[in-house]
């Protein structure tokens, strides 16, 4: 008995000493998310884009449309998402502000939604241009839709509809593009697969040491310790 509880003792101390590093490995994206400076975001924050890149082989937008484009994706692994972005031609800021929003496209159930602002307020990575979201983890096996709105009148930084060698991040896996027409943020329908892509919105994330779901299963851990020493404890 003196054993065990001399045990449970010490396993009830492993268990108080760890339970800070796994709190900070869980709020480490969220807390990551957060390097600004005015409305700025700090040049030492490192992003990873859902869409690295794409080559533009025509400014194929049409002029006289207003709505909400964009494409769908699931994927590969549990992911964090930090940052909703836009296509911003020539990287020298945006014409006017732009919503962005991500959906479950399952449930149809929005998810998270942002307003990149105009000018160059948001974060530049690229080709594109970022703001930020509360931290939101993706599952594996579920399908997003990921839109932009624009509306009238035209303006240069509108979306590119685009051939070929589009560089996606390993984790992404590209679905089909998307569009709706309408004057607000709505979620747009699936186009099937015609040969282009509708680049206008992007989403990236916070590179962390510890991925969501391998935190969730390190706090499921702690608990079932914890309950472990109580039952020590008690015998």
């Amino acid at each position: 008995m003196n054993f065990l509880m001399s045990r449970a003792t010490r396993i009830g101390n492993r268990v108080s000493k760890s339970l800070p590093r796994v709190a900070l490995a869980t709020t480490g994206l969220v807390a990551g998310a957060s390097l600004f400076s005015g409305g700025e975001v700090k040049a030492s924050l490192a992003l990873d884009p859902g869409l690295k890149s794409f080559n533009i082989n025509c400014n194929c937008s049409n002029p006289a449309y207003s709505g909400t484009v964009g494409w769908d994706f699931t994927v590969k692994k549990w992911q964090s998402i930090d940052f909703l972005g836009v296509y911003d031609a020539g990287g020298d800021g945006l014409a006017v502000a732009t919503d962005v929003g991500l959906w479950n496209r399952v449930t149809n159930t929005l998810l998270a939604s942002v307003t990149v602002p105009q000018g160059t307020a948001g974060h530049l990575l690229g080709q594109f241009r970022y703001a930020q979201i509360p931290a939101l983890a993706l599952q594996p096996g579920v399908n997003y839709a990921l839109g932009a709105l624009y509306k009238q009148p035209f303006q240069s930084d509108w979306y590119q509809l685009i051939t070929n060698n589009d560089l996606f991040a390993n984790w992404i896996n590209y679905g089909n593009p998307t569009e709706v027409a309408g004057g607000a943020l709505a979620l747009p329908a699936n186009l099937g697969q015609p040969p282009y892509g509708i680049y206008g919105p992007n989403l990236a994330s916070i590179p962390g040491p510890l991925p969501i779901l391998g935190a969730g299963a390190a706090f499921g851990f702690t608990r079932k310790l914890r309950r472990r020493v109580k039952a020590m404890r008690l015998a």
